[in-house]
């Protein structure tokens, strides 16, 4: 119903910036992002494809951080500064408990960094793999065209092997190798994609997993290429009730959780738990 709302018919919730007080989830998620691409692009231009970290980058990620936090401070989104300033320093110790992980990594290299498919270039942050052709599924003779943006693929030295990572600021809520119902896929799809954007220039590559990366606590929650494939035909099940539904104009609102963040709330009303209840069993 977000969907729905937000992508097709184009109503954005009414943001004011200025009557915020403190950067908000998704600004934060941006700014975090944009902080870690250039991290890693700009030691990637350095040392190449066989990037490896070592303790004297951590300073250099901080610098980064530092000139990211004062562009975001003059759009105006980082609310009173005195809230800002705690806030800069949970987002300073959370990147270095993450980089301090990453330096023991041996087996990965980080290698592919924003990975956009099936979209337009939206802006000059994105991989060299970049691409507008969609990721196609076929379900039952329909072909289904998914897009999106990969936070980072991660190569074996040997690049025979990769895997999926995505960033998140806040809570991660998805279980390992789980649909959760249907609510949580983008693991799941992050691998086909993945797989299809790879396979074109590492010839027999194996994407193992795709995992969310949680700043905010370093907790990984993963999805195993080999429980994907015990798992599909349950996704494809899925995902041709979802494709079909949108063909159909049925856009059901399903309150969560998350409807404490969505900016459109207010259009569902207090009603929608009742709603949603009455009709649960209807055919």
């Amino acid at each position: 119903y977000q969907y729905l709302l937000s992508v097709i018919m184009g109503i954005e919730g009414l943001t004011e910036p200025e009557k915020e007080a403190t950067i908000n989830p998704l600004d934060k998620g941006t700014l975090v992002h944009s902080i870690l691409w250039k991290f890693f692009t700009d030691l990637k231009k350095e040392r190449g494809s066989s990037l490896q970290l070592e303790p004297k980058d951590q300073e250099r990620l901080l610098e980064i951080a530092n000139k990211e936090f004062v562009e975001f401070e003059q759009m105006g989104v980082t609310g009173y500064s005195m809230l800002w300033e705690v806030e800069k320093r949970k987002i300073r110790d959370n990147l270095v408990d993450f980089f301090n992980e990453e330096l023991n990594e041996t087996e990965f290299i980080p290698t592919y960094f924003e990975v956009r498919y099936g979209m337009k270039p939206l802006d000059f942050q994105e991989s060299e793999i970049s691409t507008e052709e969609p990721v196609s599924l076929k379900l039952a003779g329909k072909t289904v065209n998914l897009k999106g943006r990969i936070d980072r693929i991660d190569l074996t030295k040997d690049g025979k092997r990769a895997r999926v990572r995505d960033y998140k600021t806040g809570k991660v809520l998805a279980k390992a190798n789980d649909f959760q119902g249907g609510t949580t896929l983008q693991l799941p799809l992050y691998l086909y994609a993945a797989r299809q954007l790879l396979g074109r220039l590492h010839k027999g590559i194996q994407v193992e997993s795709a995992e969310y990366y949680s700043l905010k606590n370093g907790k990984r929650v993963g999805f195993e290429g080999s429980e994907l494939k015990t798992k599909e035909a349950r996704l494809h099940e899925i995902l041709k009730t979802i494709a079909a539904s949108i063909e159909d104009g049925i856009f059901i609102a399903v309150p969560t959780g998350q409807c404490g963040y969505c900016e459109l709330k207010i259009i569902c009303g207090t009603w929608t738990e009742i709603l949603f209840e009455r009709k649960a069993k209807d055919p």
